[in-house]
């Protein structure tokens, strides 16, 4: 335990002398000196050992600061605060989750309304949803055309039916000649069109 004292005192020490202006005279390399043969005799067992070790601690940085940098108290004599275990909240329904994502969206005119089938739906609209034997209430929070926001009215959760998804088969065109049939636009080349 002594022998970790003098290290500290000693490393507390060097960088002190570290810290000091860069112009370090002889005398100043003197009174280091003196004060490392004082933290030797210090450890050795005097009775100032106790005073000196108060005054040194006193001017370390970390002695100002409640949590050390292992996240633990510098007073011993506080207790560790424990983390009390929150209520969890329940699982969500995931069969409403799933009948959202069920739906087979045939226009969007975002922001107003979107067509399921030959049926219009519009912000604000409430209509059930049946699936697998169950039934949701579900109302309309927004028209987007990345997505559509439905809410289940008696649970109040959201649910979004994304649009940007392709169905099996498909993949993003980044550009239209990708499209068979499809004329780029513009340039010299340009074919004339023919309206009948």
């Amino acid at each position: 335990m002594d022998q970790t004292i003098k290290i500290l005192i000693l490393g507390i020490l060097s960088a002190v002398s570290i810290q000091a202006q860069e112009d370090v005279s002889k005398a100043d390399v003197a009174s280091a000196a003196k004060a490392e043969l004082s933290a030797e005799s210090s450890a050795l067992g005097d009775e100032s050992r106790s005073e000196w070790l108060a005054e040194m601690k006193s001017k370390l940085p970390m002695v100002a600061r409640e949590i050390g940098p292992f996240g633990l108290h510098q007073i011993r004599s506080l207790k560790p605060v424990v983390a009390q275990q929150q209520d969890t909240p329940a699982a969500k329904d995931e069969a409403f989750s799933d009948a959202i994502d069920a739906i087979k969206v045939n226009a969007v005119i975002a922001p107003v309304k979107f067509i399921i089938g030959a049926r219009e739906f519009r912000v604000g609209d409430r209509f059930p949803i049946a699936r697998q034997g169950r039934t949701f209430k579900v109302k309309v929070i927004s028209v987007k055309s990345s997505g559509i926001t439905l809410q289940n009215i008696d649970s109040k959760e959201l649910a979004l039916k994304s649009l940007t998804k392709l169905p099996a088969g498909m993949t993003s065109g980044s550009d239209m000649g990708d499209i068979k049939g499809v004329q780029r636009s513009g340039g010299q080349t340009a074919k004339p069109l023919t309206l009948e």
